[in-house]
């Protein structure tokens, strides 16, 4: 399930695996590039329940923690 959060304005956002891994980067293109492919795959492939994803984005004054919950 998605859910949409209307109070942030994310726009440009990159996200990573807990242990820093990128799973997603806006930037660098050198890390754009190796990580764009991800886009294509569905979540289930690339994050288990309980994982945890990091959430950058140059408009964010912080850091969204997110954990991954399938329904």
């Amino acid at each position: 399930m998605t859910v949409e959060l209307t109070n942030s304005q994310i726009k440009k956002p990159s996200l990573s695996y807990a242990s820093g891994q990128p799973l997603f980067y806006q930037a660098p293109p050198q890390l754009h590039d190796l990580t764009k492919a991800n886009l294509e795959k569905l979540m289930v492939n690339l994050v288990s329940e309980g994982d945890e994803v990091v959430v950058t984005d140059p408009a964010l004054p912080f850091t969204l923690n997110v954990v991954i919950k399938y329904q």
